[in-house]
């Protein structure tokens, strides 16, 4: 009796561990939104990718060497390696950076909140995942939000800039499940943070020439860009990650996707607080049908191969 009522208490230790893990990452990378928007008004976007990664490979390899992780790789794997970091980090941050820079914090997260909904019909196409009533429901809920998000008044869309902004976004959606699937098999054989030491490292080095092509002057680097980086780099790069895999570890994948799906509300709340950004009646119903789609998502049940399972080990932010 002793010892199992000491095995409970354990374990809801463990549960409230896992529970602050992903409050704290679900903080850090909705915040990552507002770092990026608030840095790329200065920093062109590769650069800022640059920057970025260079303080998280930096980090990583501190890790590595303290915890003296193997970081063997398979001959075959190499190619999906490669390709992880180009389409998971470069690529994906390639749109990401571009798209906030051209539109919203705010609705630059709700678009990216659709990740779950599109992989799901990629399983459809791919792996011939079946499509239930639940997730037809859910799909048609996200296209209904991302559609008033977006709006139809296509010539203030363009003359806005902010139609760019929206095609960014959805290519980096389009970038992280292409990277999903060239690491479906990855995941089969190497940890996390086997992946993301490689992922980090490779996309830093992918970065590099599309920075120098845009040939940034870094005496513009102020004090508060620096901190919006560093920010970045530390905290949503390494520490948001570090806490997912803690909770992911104690809490499994479907309580921690509920706590992940506060990520737009959170970036919503900060960016009308410290952008003083706003939006719409018709932007917030729409954000409530992309959460709400996220959520119908997550509750539906699927077999451990889906994307959309694995969609979320990695932040986007």
């Amino acid at each position: 009796m002793e010892e199992g009522h000491k095995r409970g208490i354990q374990m809801n230790k463990s549960k409230k561990v896992g529970i602050i893990a992903m409050l704290i990452t679900a903080l850090v990378w909705s915040i990552s939104f507002i770092n990026i928007k608030v840095a790329v008004e200065v920093v062109p976007p590769m650069t800022l990718g640059l920057l970025r990664f260079v303080i998280a490979s930096v980090i990583l390899i501190g890790i590595v060497w303290i915890k003296k992780i193997d970081l063997r790789v398979e001959k075959r794997d190499w190619l999906n390696v490669f390709l992880a970091g180009a389409l998971g980090i470069t690529l994906y941050f390639y749109f990401e950076n571009n798209g906030i820079k051209y539109t919203s914090a705010s609705a630059s997260s709700l678009i990216i909140a659709t990740i779950p909904v599109f992989s799901v019909i990629a399983d459809a196409f791919i792996y011939n995942v079946k499509i239930t009533r639940k997730i037809l429901l859910s799909i048609l809920s996200s296209l209904a939000g991302v559609a008033l998000i977006v709006g139809f008044n296509i010539e203030e869309l363009i003359s806005t800039g902010y139609a760019k902004g929206y095609a960014m976004m959805f290519g980096a959606v389009g970038a992280w499940i292409l990277y999903m699937i060239v690491t479906k098999p990855l995941f089969e054989r190497y940890s996390q943070m086997h992946l993301l030491f490689y992922q980090a490292v490779i996309g830093t080095i992918c970065f590099v020439p599309f920075a120098l092509m845009e040939n940034f002057d870094y005496g513009l680097l102020t004090p508060n860009i620096v901190m919006h980086i560093s920010i970045l780099g530390v905290f949503a790069s390494v520490v948001g990650f570090y806490t997912y895999l803690l909770a992911l570890d104690v809490l499994g994948m479907s309580i921690s996707s509920v706590f992940l799906n506060l990520l737009p509300l959170l970036t919503v709340i900060f960016s009308m607080f410290y952008l003083k950004e706003t939006m719409t009646p018709l932007q917030m119903g729409g954000g409530a049908l992309i959460l709400l789609s996220v959520f119908l998502i997550n509750g539906q049940e699927a077999g451990p191969e889906t994307l959309e399972e694995q969609v979320q080990l990695y932040e986007h932010g």
